[in-house]
């Protein structure tokens, strides 16, 4: 643990900013920081934030603000205060700082962002380059999740982070990384998916020079990089089998030995935070991975889940995705249907594709993105070709052919159809009348008709 200290960091600054703080976990309490003078801290109900914690001293700590500047002071409290895993006596905290007052987890967070989303919003800094970066969204499923870091961080248990491709879970090994004791230390990250599988040994541990043709300089490997910070092990179900024994060692020893080494084993000192797509429980039933590395890497497990489970984090991440835009398109704004259409569509490549379609729909529109503009550039993929094989089993054979570059093309045409198919009959069972449809959907009634014409809509009139 690291010593208390009374030495304040740089001044930090935050031009304006309308910060809160909220309680994670329980009732999820959110309660807003003054710009200028104390906000008290405590399980006694006369402090600006009343904790209902047995842990929590009556008069814990106070904030002490100064137009985004903000001090915490420990009030002698009987369990101590923290930042970021570290304990406190008087210390400068920033906007996505950790607390931890008795057993309370609170978050630093942008009150302003934080209202108008109607949710929670993590944020955490980014210290190597100073921008900030967070996870946004108001779903339950997300609040979980960014519950789980809190509660994870502090701690120097390695760390298994399982979900779908374009979920964000480099996001949240990097919030892991920022709220731990290990914040100002390395974060390191390498893909094990992408290291030639004669070469994951050097990559790991090193090698020295000579120790293989071409190796001509010393070379250290990414958990001699690492060392004292975290080690991101990205696709961590890609590493081939018969290195994953190498790498158990090392996380029971914490020591390594680089390739051609004739001295003895370097002691480290990291953090594994390793993550996959794949289902590692399904893929140690396949004897594909080991299960006592398995054990090792899971410790605390935690799963992001898929954007189509959090279908209310998706206006949030939209407007958030768009503001980023602004700067290179020019003021973009949503029609009123694109949140509808957005919650019709299951996103399978998550919220990566959100990004993606957005930065499309803003660039190619003029001002205003309509729903037809941002879902033309959905990934809506076709069904896979089922895969067999021969008789005699020699060579793989496609059972269907839907892979050319045409039936794609047809394939995303209907999907989008049948998604505006239903979300014009939706709009006219609510609004009752083609015109006030077309003004719910933002288009002008000629179009709504035009559209519904080729589609087969019809409309009934009441």
């Amino acid at each position: 643990m690291k010593r208390a200290t009374r030495v304040l960091g740089d001044r930090v600054r935050t031009a304006g900013a309308r910060l809160a703080l909220r309680v994670l976990g329980g009732r999820r309490e959110m309660a807003r920081l003054p710009r200028h003078g104390r906000f008290n801290l405590g399980g006694d109900p006369s402090n600006d934030l009343a904790l209902d914690d047995p842990y929590a001293s009556a008069f814990h700590a106070y904030l002490e603000c100064d137009d985004g500047r903000m001090v915490l002071h420990d009030l002698k409290s009987t369990n101590g205060s923290f930042v970021n895993g570290a304990r406190a006596i008087a210390v400068e905290v920033e906007r996505g700082a950790r607390l931890r007052i008795g057993r309370s987890n609170i978050v630093v967070v942008d009150s302003a962002v934080d209202e108008r989303g109607g949710g929670t919003l993590a944020a955490a800094e980014d210290v190597s380059g100073g921008a900030a970066w967070r996870m946004i969204g108001r779903s339950r499923g997300l609040a979980r999740t960014i519950d789980l870091v809190v509660r994870a961080a502090p701690s120097r248990a390695h760390v298994l982070i399982q979900g779908e491709s374009g979920t964000g879970k480099e996001l949240v090994a990097r919030m892991l990384h920022e709220s731990s004791p290990r914040a100002r230390q390395p974060f390191v990250v390498v893909n094990c998916g992408a290291i030639p599988r004669e070469l994951v040994e050097s990559e790991f541990f090193g090698h020295e020079r000579g120790a293989f043709t071409g190796a001509t300089e010393r070379r250290a490997g990414v958990f001699e990089l690492a060392d004292k910070g975290t080690l991101f092990l990205d696709e961590i179900g890609e590493l081939p089998l018969a290195q994953q024994p190498r790498l158990l060692r090392v996380l029971e020893t914490r020591r390594v030995r680089p390739v051609g080494s004739s001295e003895g084993e370097r002691e480290v000192d990291v953090r594994v935070v390793a993550a996959t797509h794949r289902d590692l429980a399904a893929e140690v039933e396949a004897g594909r991975f080991r299960l006592d590395l398995y054990h090792r890497l899971s410790m605390l497990s935690l799963v992001v889940p898929p954007l189509r489970d959090r279908p209310d984090d998706l206006e949030p991440l939209a407007r958030h995705f768009l503001a980023a835009e602004e700067a290179d398109v020019g003021p973009r704004q949503f029609a009123p249907d694109v949140f509808l259409a957005m919650r019709s569509y299951h996103w399978p490549g998550n919220v990566r594709e959100l990004r993606n379609a957005i930065m499309r729909a803003a660039t190619l529109s003029d001002s205003v993105i309509t729903s037809a503009e941002l879902m033309a550039g959905v990934s809506a993929l076709p069904e896979r070709p089922r895969r067999g094989f021969s008789r005699d089993d020699a060579a793989p054979v496609v059972i269907d052919g839907a892979g050319s570059d045409e039936a794609a093309r047809v394939e995303r045409q209907r999907s989008f159809d049948d998604h505006c198919r239903d979300l014009y009959m939706q709009t006219l069972v609510d609004a009752g009348s083609i015109r006030d449809a077309a003004a719910r959907l933002g288009m002008p009634k000629s179009t709504l008709a035009d559209r519904m014409r080729r589609l087969g809509v019809k409309h009934r009139k009441p």
